[in-house]
Order: structure tokens, then sequence, then C-alpha cells
């Protein structure tokens, strides 16, 4: 089966036409590697989560990727910095132990008093 033009959600280069997007990669894999902060802002359909996904695969040998989604969380969590702080380390210590991809990849996780302690063996990106 050809390639097809795909309008509708995530990119895959094998099932889809696609515009190469290695040159952006490595410039946003710069600005991970200096520990400097981006955003992706486009309109809809300019590729942001297809840009998300494949930096994911990119960065993947070296770090230790976590997708998280803050539509998750509910608006009340964000009224007060306390709740979200230990809502968001709740969910993301979930996120971390509930997939399979990183066994092996985090040597201990715990929680307690809410307050997390991630030590890896790679560095860790959230997405």
């Amino acid at each position: 089966m050809g390639k097809i033009f795909n309008i509708t959600g995530v990119c895959i280069p094998t099932r889809h036409y696609m515009v190469d997007i290695s040159r952006q990669l490595g410039q946003i894999r710069t600005l991970i590697d200096q520990g400097a902060y981006f955003t992706i802002n486009r309109a809809r359909q300019y590729g942001k989560t297809t840009t998300l996904y494949a930096l994911n695969r990119f960065l993947g040998d070296d770090y230790l990727v976590v997708n998280l989604d803050f539509q998750a969380l509910d608006t009340a969590k964000f009224a007060d910095g306390n709740i979200f702080s230990l809502t968001f380390a709740r969910y993301f210590l979930q996120r971390i132990s509930a997939e399979p991809s990183y066994s092996g990849r985090i040597t201990r996780l715990s929680f307690r008093i809410g307050y997390g302690s991630l030590r890896r063996k790679k560095r860790v990106f959230i997405v």
C-alpha cells in the first residue's frame, strides 16, 4: 500500500506523506541538552503532535521521555500551587510506574509525603 496524505492525527512516516523534520528535531535536541525551555506553537494541522511523537523517538536512546496530558488534571487542581504540585508529582510518578517501556531504565522510584525522588540511568524529558 502506498503513502497517503493524513489530515486527521499523528503522521507516521512509513504510512503518510510528510515533511522531513530531522533538522528541527536536531535544533530542539540542542535546546534540551542545554536545559533550555522551548515551545511548539502553531495553528491546527501544522504537525505539533507529530513533532512531539517524533521527538519522543529521537530522544529515546538518551532520555527517558515522559508523556503527560495536563487535561487529565481537573481545573481545581490548578487553583492552588501546593495542591497542583502534589497532584502533578503523583500524576508524574503514576505515568512513569505504569509505563512498561521504562522497565530497567529507572533504578529507584519513590513517593512519600508529597515528594518524589527519581534516580535514573538516563535523563528525563517531559513532553
